[in-house]
């Protein structure tokens, strides 16, 4: 048995031709190297007109002032997810904005990034109820609550 699989492992390692591939045996001479062509940054032209800008300006305007008894706080976040009931649940690592309401009214400028299409606001009240909760579209021209 042994000498079968010694027998066999040698004419594997004859059958493979052995070599680096540079010589005539190795099957067919040196592969060619691609040309890469490299780009700087001062190469590209934009077209007439272009404009990119990676962030917009928003305006946030909040008026509760008719569902709010006592004080409340606003925070808005950039992630979130629906859990299994349905609820939507922020990542309170992307909060980009928490302040508390004057008479359930705020006023707030964001910068927002482009790639972001909705955002969660949250209202709570500090009598233990629920968050009020909204979505802000990116795509919206105003956001108001």
């Amino acid at each position: 048995m042994k000498n079968l699989f010694y027998t066999m492992m040698g004419v594997a390692l004859v059958g493979c031709g052995g070599g680096d591939g540079d010589s005539p045996q190795g099957g067919g001479g040196p592969s060619p190297t691609p040309t890469v062509t490299v780009t700087q940054t001062e190469d590209l032209v934009a077209p007439e007109g272009f404009s990119y800008n990676a962030t917009q300006a928003k305006v946030l305007q909040v008026d509760v002032s008719s569902q709010a008894s006592g004080r409340a706080h606003l925070s808005v976040y950039s992630a979130y997810t629906q859990n299994s009931a349905g609820d939507r649940v922020p990542d309170y690592n992307s909060r980009l904005v928490s302040l508390p309401l004057s008479n359930g009214q705020a006023e707030v400028e964001l910068t927002v990034a482009n790639v972001t299409n909705d955002y969660l606001a949250e209202i709570w009240f500090y009598d233990g109820s629920p968050p009020m909760q909204m979505i802000l579209s990116s795509d919206d021209s105003e956001w108001r609550w």
